[in-house]
């Protein structure tokens, strides 16, 4: 495979974009280089990229122009979304990134427009003949009156995804006391039947090829409980009511008779792309709550069980590979991962203005920022130790841009730190003289041979960073 440089969009806040990262860090493909943007540095999905940039909103003037000067700058072969907003503005430059050469992953404008209204999408399905709960549009407060199959969930019905602004109505009274905040805020509601099954919920994913052609299914039973998975929990006497929330865990398994059916909304729908169904089963039948075409917030779960749908495709479009629709049932879990962002300003404030530097982390090696000096070679990116890995010393703690270390041969220095520190790059191995070694601090201790990245050193051990400071 050539190399393929892809743009994640929308790394942060533990979304779709991070989704995606994981997905495509199991991948553990040396020739993928990961260009990751969001709106802050101060973003978990930093330590999943090789490059990353911050960017201004999506509905800042300037997003459009930032985001094709990377289009162009990193060369980009395939781009995923990262949050809903992005996906709009995909959809809508899908050509002009076509034109580039660029391949989006997202469905077709049709659909994306489609399924932005869950009350148009329901109508839709149910002349398609698919099993929907009892749903009602609701304009106006008395609406609320004619509704007989209670209880229900109140939610919004203008965009697609998320579980915000999403409550359980056991009456008529409490209909019209959340119905009256909803519609006092500016939210559209759509009422819809509650389904008293929520040991029975389930996630589908439905990859379609450009044609509209099924290339393969997943199912998730969720697991829904805990505070994570959990949106909401309403007891009334001996019955609970729940809605399960955006970060899905549960059992990955083979359900064929599901999987049909979603496959079969995908086809009626004209899917083209990724699609996610999401409903809990009566009697069997599948009875949908929400449908959205877009990757989903359990593309990693799905990677680890072996569907990785971002690699996946990929491998497809970029070598026209077969679609792996193989994949293990397993139980995978989920819980809060702490990140350790400290020492990100420290590291990034003394580079300011400098064109290229190449730097170590005051956390790992124990030294004053100040002690760090512009490189004397006019060079565009920059190299240095990832503070974001500072309290994670592994042997590929040094994270050199490939981009940079390419072209250069062997025992060229490429800066000096001071008097003591000379650094070089000879035959793909990162060096730290022994002298700094001896100045620090005792937990330091050995770091000449931590920091060596050997000859051997994969493409996963290496990482492309921007100059400092990072681009706005």
């Amino acid at each position: 495979m050539k190399k393929i440089n892809i743009l994640v969009t929308g790394i942060g806040g533990g979304g779709v974009g991070e989704q995606v990262l994981k997905a495509l860090r199991l991948a553990k493909n040396p020739d993928y280089t990961i260009i990751g943007t969001d709106i802050t540095e101060y973003s978990a999905g930093h330590r999943f990229v090789d490059i990353f940039c911050k960017v201004p909103s999506v509905s800042d003037p300037s997003y459009r122009e930032v985001f094709f000067s990377l289009v162009n700058k990193y060369k980009i072969d395939f781009v995923f979304h990262g949050s809903e907003p992005e996906l709009q503005f995909l959809s809508q430059n899908r050509q002009a990134l076509r034109e580039e050469g660029v391949y989006c992953y997202i469905n077709s404008a049709d659909l994306i427009s489609l399924c932005s209204n869950k009350v148009e999408t329901y109508e839709k399905l149910q002349s398609f003949g698919f099993n929907v709960p009892r749903f009602m549009k609701i304009d106006r407060l008395r609406d609320l009156d004619e509704i007989d199959f209670y209880p229900i969930v109140l939610k919004p019905y203008v965009g697609s995804g998320g579980s915000s602004n999403v409550f359980i109505a056991l009456d008529r009274k409490e209909a019209r006391l959340l119905g009256s905040y909803m519609l006092k805020s500016g939210i559209r509601i759509v009422a819809q039947e509650y389904l008293s099954t929520h040991e029975n919920e389930y996630t589908i994913g439905i990859s379609s090829d450009e044609l509209g052609n099924v290339l393969g299914s997943i199912v998730i039973k969720k697991m829904i409980g805990n505070a994570m998975s959990t949106r909401l929990k309403v007891k009334s006497n001996d019955s609970l009511y729940v809605i399960s929330s955006g970060f899905s865990q549960g059992e990955v398994c083979h359900m064929a008779d599901l999987q049909k059916q979603a496959e079969n909304m995908a086809l009626a729908l004209k899917s083209k792309g990724p699609l996610n169904v999401q409903g809990r089963v009566v009697d069997g039948q599948l009875m949908l709550m929400e449908i959205n075409p877009r990757t989903s917030g359990t593309t990693s779960l799905r990677a680890m069980a072996g569907y990785n749908e971002p690699d996946m495709v990929i491998k497809y479009y970029a070598n026209n590979e077969k679609w792996d629709t193989n994949y293990e049932d397993m139980v995978i879990l989920r819980g809060l991962e702490e990140y350790a962002h400290k020492g990100w300003q420290l590291a990034v404030q003394p580079f300011a203005g400098m064109d290229a530097t190449i730097g170590i982390d005051p956390l790992i090696a124990g030294l004053a920022p100040d002690m760090v000096q512009p490189s004397p070679l006019p060079l565009e990116t920059a190299v240095r130790i990832d503070p974001i890995i500072a309290n994670v010393l592994e042997p590929a703690t040094v994270r050199v841009d490939p981009i940079l270390a390419t072209p250069l041969e062997t025992s060229v220095a490429v800066t000096a730190l001071d008097t003591v520190l000379a650094t070089t790059l000879e035959t793909s191995s990162v060096g730290i003289d022994t002298a700094l070694a001896a100045t620090m601090e005792p937990a330091a201790a050995g770091m000449e041979p931590i920091l060596a990245i050997g000859s051997t050193a994969n493409r996963t051990d290496l990482a492309v960073l921007e100059r400092m400071p990072v681009e706005n």
